[in-house]
């Protein structure tokens, strides 16, 4: 009974993940610039024949596996990413409750990370900018959760510049290659073009803030990694160079951090330190 009450449990916790990105989908791709009209202005509906989604359709992850991939009417296809992007919140959410189970402090924090790193990640891809304004309502909710954080455990010096100087240390790598790359500096970038978004540099003070420096660390390697992964895999698919394109960077940034947060600490300590690459 025990087990069943636990998965039963993590499956709830998933579909509360999966609602989450299902809700921010709607706010983001709905087709119209303002969020608010998007979520308020009418029910969910097929873009062709707009005819309006019925219950079954509406379930994350599940709707769109039990419509085959396509409107019940026009039968016109509807893009995987729905599909794809439900059940990465699915799993992540699942991964937090699992990674913290007791701890609801870390849990509710954790699935807050998630939350703002995929937001902030669909609104890169869809406006090419990270929004000063909920950017903000990020550092307002994490510097409201330090405050919880402080009443409980009380106030330690220590772990308040570790985060900072994750925060600045990671925002300042995005300003320095900035700067370098619009000075010509680096080779493979256009001269007087900026290597990332200040966007960029602006979300890594919150990552910063969320991680802590051995995490954040983490983060920008991953982020590294699989962005220069993802643009050679580009270049080799569609057979021609990508300089001078933009490609939205805070994705990568997201799945840094997300991983980092699950698994950093493993990762940090037997592998980062084993090739003498870590902050000690």
């Amino acid at each position: 009974m025990g087990d069943l009450y636990a998965s039963v449990t993590v499956f709830l916790v998933g579909m509360i993940g999966a609602s989450i990105a299902s809700f921010l989908n709607v706010a983001v791709f709905g087709g119209d610039n303002s969020m608010f009209k998007n979520i308020t202005r009418k029910r969910s509906h097929c873009d062709n024949c707009e005819r309006k989604l019925n219950f079954v359709e509406l379930i994350p992850v599940f709707g769109w596996v039990l419509s085959g991939g396509r409107c019940w009417k026009c039968k016109r296809r509807i893009t995987v990413l729905h599909f794809v992007s439900e059940a990465l919140m699915f799993i992540f959410f699942s991964l937090i409750w699992l990674k913290f189970m007791g701890n609801f402090g870390m849990t509710f924090f954790g699935w807050f990370v998630v939350t703002y790193c995929y937001f902030f990640s669909i609104y890169d891809i869809k406006y090419g900018i990270v929004p000063n304004k909920y950017l903000l309502v990020a550092a307002m909710l994490i510097f409201l959760s330090s405050i919880i954080y402080v009443i409980y455990n009380g106030f330690d010096i220590h772990l308040v510049k570790n985060y900072l100087f994750a925060a600045l240390g990671y925002s300042l790598v995005f300003a320095i290659v900035n700067i370098f790359s619009m000075l010509g500096i680096f080779p493979l970038i256009n001269r007087k073009v900026q290597a990332f978004g200040w966007g960029d540099a602006k979300l890594a003070l919150i990552i910063g803030l969320s991680l802590g420096v051995n995490k954040t660390f983490i983060s920008w390697w991953i982020a590294v990694f699989s962005g220069a992964l993802y643009g050679v895999i580009l270049m080799l698919i569609k057979n021609k160079k990508i300089k001078g394109k933009t490609i939205p960077f805070v994705p990568f940034m997201a799945l840094g951090s997300v991983i980092s947060l699950l698994w950093g600490d493993l990762i940090y300590y037997t592998v980062i330190l084993y090739l003498g690459l870590g902050i000690y």
